[in-house]
């Protein structure tokens, strides 16, 4: 990319309130808004505290972190977390990496909402590529990355 290139984050925010974000469910107690400013908080994240506040924000936007579940809202906001993992500068992509990996991987969809399941396994096999290049990079994310490409399951997208 060069200097007169745009960053391809650059639009991110707007692309994130673009979204109809009331036509998910949702946890109790969590709007649009709330949705909106975790992912906000990811892309700003900038040392190990800011990372962490986003970290739970996002999890608390999209489902009950203490019982690791979450609602259909998960499914809308994995495209971004994939963004921030892919183009984001280091905090972003690691607060991203590790929303990535507790919802893809640990969390369990809400009672009633089983059939997510299927869309955000493909959504996160989609990510491979991503979490490859993350791994090849080395650094302190590699590990997450070799995780998660571990707990993914092969099957068609």
């Amino acid at each position: 990319m060069s200097a007169s290139e745009p960053s391809p984050l650059h639009d991110f925010a707007g692309r994130v309130a673009a979204v109809g974000w009331n036509a998910y469910a949702r946890p109790d107690g969590i709007d649009a808004a709330a949705v909106r400013d975790a992912l906000a908080q990811a892309l700003h994240a900038h040392d190990r505290s800011s990372s962490e506040r986003a970290y739970r924000a996002v999890l608390q936007a999209v489902g009950d972190d203490r019982a690791g579940s979450y609602c259909a809202v998960a499914v809308a906001v994995l495209p971004f977390l994939g963004e921030l993992m892919r183009h984001g500068d280091s905090w972003p992509r690691s607060t991203a990496l590790e929303a990535f990996v507790d919802l893809a991987l640990s969390f369990e969809p809400d009672a009633g909402q089983q059939a997510l399941v299927a869309e955000l396994a493909r959504q996160a096999r989609a990510l491979r590529p991503v979490l490859e290049a993350i791994a090849a990079q080395g650094g302190a994310d590699a590990v997450t990355a070799h995780q998660a490409l571990l707990g993914l399951e092969p099957g068609p997208d």
